[in-house]
């Protein structure tokens, strides 16, 4: 990970100005986590000492914590940037489930990889998640039909 000559300098002055009042004291932990800067987060360990955490790329800091930076377009879903163009979703609701473009579906309840299934011509996932269609049985327009 590269840091920048600002960073460093801030991460030092930010444990030396906002760590202690003396050697024998430690961070509160119940103090409130805050933002250095929009890459910067800095809060307190339960043991009471200073943690200076460096947003990763694609995150910025907010309250104190580093959060995913969405690009235009996309959402935000269990920690993963979601959209209709790349992964066949529109929204999510509680981090969890995926409303999905029509003919599209979550069948591996995995939200990092939106809407997975095309159920037109999928032979695990025919018209819904997890409807296979048996032997000598293929998926055609949501349908299962026979091949025979």
């Amino acid at each position: 990970m590269k840091f920048r000559p600002t960073y460093l300098l801030l991460l030092l002055l930010s444990m030396l100005l906002l760590a202690c009042d003396g050697a024998d004291k430690l961070c509160d932990p119940d103090a409130q986590a805050i933002c250095i800067d929009k890459n910067l987060a800095r809060s307190c360990s339960p043991e009471g000492s200073v943690v200076i955490t460096v947003c990763k790329e694609r995150e910025y800091c907010k309250t104190g914590q580093c959060l995913l930076k969405c690009e235009e377009g996309e959402f935000e879903c269990g920690n993963n940037c979601l959209s209709e163009e790349k992964n066949n979703a529109l929204s999510c609701v509680n981090d969890t489930t995926l409303t999905c473009k029509e003919n599209y579906g979550d069948c591996d309840k995995n939200v990092a990889n939106g809407c997975e299934a095309y159920l037109r011509n999928d032979e695990e996932h025919c018209g819904k998640c997890d409807n296979p269609c048996g032997e000598r049985l293929t998926c055609l327009r949501g349908q299962c039909e026979s091949i025979d």
